[in-house]
């Protein structure tokens, strides 16, 4: 009788309890978060789902060999090295680095700024990547290293204060083929293009989809070139970074940008007439981007992140993925600027 009645009164607290519970709001993601999750996804899908070293064996190891007009004859390692030329924040600096003159004549000339000839692709066709970029937004993940007590290279997040004597190391990933540019200004100065750089494969900025690129590069021969160093005084440190589709017009690479630095009359690194500059910045400011962070401070480079910087090879899908990822709205948008804050003080 006692069991008969216990079951009637669970019955009965069941048929109360359980909408009760149902109308009760279930954990969920917020909007934000969803649009990240979807970014982070958009960008990642054109991943490898291969591993490095597959991935370069079934392309017969092409994802060490770029080819483009600037990098034919180039070492493929060569395009990971580092500029050494931001004023501030990359260790020794140079302000007035000369270029071996190429032999071959250049198709133009670079002088305080202003237009040169752009670089296109031998009979006038489609530059390397052009079809494949334009099937998808403009991606651009970044993952800042600093230099952990255990001597590896750990994450660390951009935003943070860095003191002075601390090193950091920026590992770029895009999710096309295209054309890359970094800039560097110091309290919100005149700016100086510190990649390309004609002492890097022969000043080319050609890049792969998902071959990740390091500045500095780990791969420089002393400890103290493969880290961005903060000296003093204190300043407000800023990159620009710019993925295009194309070569932008007015800016040199290659054989242009190696006669620019070579000439007496000139300074390297190239810096940008003020109305380039600031046609630059307003692309930026028109752009919708959708962003996507990770809180992944303290993790230690791995192996395969190493083994695809060094080599030139296409990440795969299981690698760690960067830190933060920008992704245009637009799949038509012709380039991404990304503005990133170095807080120094």
């Amino acid at each position: 009788m006692r069991c008969k009645l216990f079951s009637q009164l669970l019955l009965t607290a069941l048929v109360f309890v359980l909408p009760v519970v149902a109308q009760q709001p279930q954990p969920t993601t917020t909007p934000q978060q969803d649009e990240e999750i979807m970014t982070r996804g958009a960008f990642l899908t054109t991943r490898t789902k291969t591993g490095n070293k597959e991935a370069a064996k079934a392309s017969g190891g092409a994802g060490a060999a770029v080819t483009t007009p600037e990098t034919a004859n180039a070492p493929a390692v060569a395009a990971n090295n580092p500029p050494k030329n931001s004023k501030k924040i990359v260790a020794k600096s140079s302000g007035n680095t000369r270029a071996k003159k190429p032999n071959a004549r250049n198709e133009g000339d670079a002088k305080d700024g202003k237009v040169v000839a752009e670089v296109k692709p031998p009979g006038g066709g489609r530059t390397p990547g052009e079809v494949e970029s334009k099937l998808r937004p403009l991606g651009l993940g970044y993952t800042f290293f600093t230099l952990g007590d255990n001597g590896l290279a750990v994450r660390t997040d951009s935003s943070r204060q860095f003191r002075t004597g601390e090193a950091i190391r920026v590992a770029l990933e895009t999710n096309t083929d295209g054309y890359l540019y970094i800039f560097h200004t110091e309290n919100d100065g005149a700016p100086s293009m510190i990649f390309p750089d004609t002492r890097l494969n022969g000043g080319g900025n050609f890049v792969r989809a998902h071959v990740p690129y390091e500045i500095p590069s780990s791969e420089e021969a002393t400890e103290e070139m493969r880290w961005f160093v903060f000296k003093d005084p204190p300043a407000a440190e800023r990159l620009y970074i710019v993925l295009a589709r194309q070569p932008l017009a007015g800016v040199p690479t290659g054989e242009a940008l190696a006669n620019y630095c070579f000439d007496a009359q000139h300074t390297c690194p190239w810096q940008p007439a003020a109305a380039a500059w600031t046609e630059l910045k307003a692309a930026q400011e028109r752009e919708q981007v959708a962003v996507s962070k990770v809180n992944d401070q303290g993790r230690a480079r791995t192996a395969d992140e190493r083994e695809a910087t060094s080599r030139g090879l296409g990440l795969g899908a299981g690698a760690p993925t960067p830190s933060v990822i920008r992704l245009t709205a637009s799949p038509n948008a012709k380039m991404l600027v990304t503005a990133i804050d170095l807080i120094h003080k």
